[in-house]
């Protein structure tokens, strides 16, 4: 026989449950694992809630500065955000192509392919978020891989 006992905002469950299992004539131990399932599946679901809030806004337009070989260079991105998944537009000094990626606690990946005179060339955006400011590395289709800083506009 399994006791449940709904004791909810008590500090000791366990306990209610051994008593009202003691009552019941039924072993605590049944009663003990249940509560322990039922707080490891409410901890889960609370650490859950916790990452996917503490996802950053990445909403809006940015405005980037990275040094190429060829000099600095400016370029921006709008981005839109629906929970983890981000889409927008990078335009760079010569080029304008959607994004698309996610997000994930500070952490920003996109993905952008720019047509090169004919020839498509894929874009890897990976960033560091911190409120109004970004930085990272864009690897242009593995040839090489830029550094970059970027503020929000307001």
């Amino acid at each position: 026989m399994i006791v449940e006992v709904n004791v909810a905002g008590e500090i000791l469950p366990r306990l209610y449950c051994r008593l009202a299992a003691s009552l019941a004539g039924a072993t605590t131990r049944a009663c003990y694992y249940t509560g322990r399932m039922r707080f490891a599946a409410l901890l889960a679901a609370l650490l859950l809630a916790v990452v996917s809030a503490s996802a950053a806004d990445v909403s809006g337009t940015w405005t980037l500065s990275f040094n190429s070989p060829q000099g600095t260079a400016e370029g921006t991105l709008t981005l839109k955000q629906d929970g983890d998944q981000v889409t927008g537009t990078y335009k760079g000094p010569r080029n304008t192509a959607p994004v698309s990626g996610t997000v994930s606690g500070d952490d920003l990946k996109l993905t952008a392919t720019l047509d090169a005179g004919g020839q498509s060339l894929k874009l890897a955006f990976t960033v560091k978020v911190a409120a109004d400011k970004i930085d990272g590395l864009i690897d242009f289709a593995g040839q090489a891989n830029i550094p970059f800083t970027g503020t929000r506009k307001k």
